[in-house]
């Protein structure tokens, strides 16, 4: 009896395991899981060619402009407001200039200072 009732199981079992496997369009699933790492791969390839490219690029891009600070304040004791600024530039080698303007009550000064990359920018001022 116990023989009967387990040799239904396997049947059963059997026939679920051989649909499951047919797929659709009569591919099995051995073929659709070898195609699919085939994608994986051609994928991974061209990402790995994507991020060289991105990093050469990037690497391009260091004599842009990528520090910058302002500081408003006020030049002179009669002058209120903080119309007086000065603005720093530097790329990722610190060079980049400064450019201070002092606003006075009748008149404005502006100045710009270069700065180099063996510089600092408390020796420029």
């Amino acid at each position: 009896m116990l023989h009967i009732i387990q040799s239904s199981r396997i049947s059963k079992l059997m026939k679920r395991y051989e649909a499951f496997m047919e797929g659709k369009d009569a591919t099995n699933l051995a073929d659709a899981i070898e195609e699919n790492f085939q994608q994986m791969e051609k994928l991974e390839s061209s990402y790995q060619d994507a991020e060289v490219k991105m990093d050469k690029a990037l690497s391009g891009i260091t004599s842009t402009f990528h520090k910058l600070g302002i500081v408003k304040y006020d030049a002179f004791k009669e002058i209120g407001g903080n119309l007086s600024f000065a603005l720093c530039l530097l790329d990722d080698n610190n060079n980049g200039f400064i450019l201070n303007t002092m606003h006075g009550r009748e008149s404005s000064y502006t100045y710009i200072k270069r700065n180099r990359k063996r510089n600092s920018l408390f020796n420029t001022w």
